[in-house]
């Protein structure tokens, strides 16, 4: 093996050594309040929530001033 296929060898194994590696999955959640968290967080449920009680109030206004 010559000189500059030992090297390539090396650098081949340095590159593997420093490639990044996906991190693994969290644990899934335990228990039925836990699953729910995780789920409110990951979809955010919140700010759909808040947005669809807005956008009913913010469209009785309008309403209301176009009727009146």
């Amino acid at each position: 093996m010559s000189k500059e296929e030992q090297m390539l060898e090396e650098l081949k194994q340095i590159r593997e050594l420093l490639a990044a590696k996906p991190a693994p999955p969290p644990p899934p959640p335990k228990g039925m309040w836990n699953e729910f968290k995780s789920f409110i967080e990951n979809y955010k449920v919140m700010g759909l929530a808040v947005a669809f009680i807005l956008g009913l109030y913010l469209g009785q206004l309008v309403q209301s001033m176009v009727t009146d």
